[in-house]
């Protein structure tokens, strides 16, 4: 992400979210379940005991279940910020939508559009709150 965020991040909501290292050894490896922090459709932050390096490529599958279910997977997302917390570290990661063919398709960012929409309806729900873009 270039500079601060300039858009109101969703923080509630039943989003699973499954990570590894893009690479040819990806294969050999399964998703790691991650807990996410924050979500908008141009990236993640989550909390993991997996050390990633910044500009470390991974590959994100992502399941959100509200009033509709959205799920896409194989999603290129690279680190741009590391923080050391006491429950493992937190990631702050930007969507590459420059990586490949399929993260340039409107099918994936619809996905990940649908998928902030439909967090700011949890968020309302949860809080009573109207969510807003704002800058931050």
């Amino acid at each position: 992400m270039l500079g601060k965020r300039k858009l109101h991040r969703y923080e509630h909501g039943n989003l699973a979210v499954k990570v590894k290292k893009a690479g040819l050894l990806s294969v050999l490896f399964s998703p790691k379940i991650v807990s996410w922090l924050d979500f908008t459709q141009e990236g993640i932050a989550f909390i993991s005991d997996n050390r990633y390096t910044i500009g470390t490529l991974l590959k994100l599958d992502l399941s959100l279940v509200g009033e509709q279910q959205i799920q896409t997977n194989n999603i290129s997302a690279v680190v741009k910020n590391i923080q050391t917390r006491p429950e493992g570290f937190r990631y702050g990661l930007e969507f590459d939508f420059d990586q490949n063919n399929y993260m340039r398709t409107s099918e994936v960012k619809t996905a990940l559009a649908d998928m902030e929409q439909l967090l700011e309806e949890i968020y309302y729900q949860l809080t009573g709150k109207q969510s807003f873009h704002t800058e931050v």
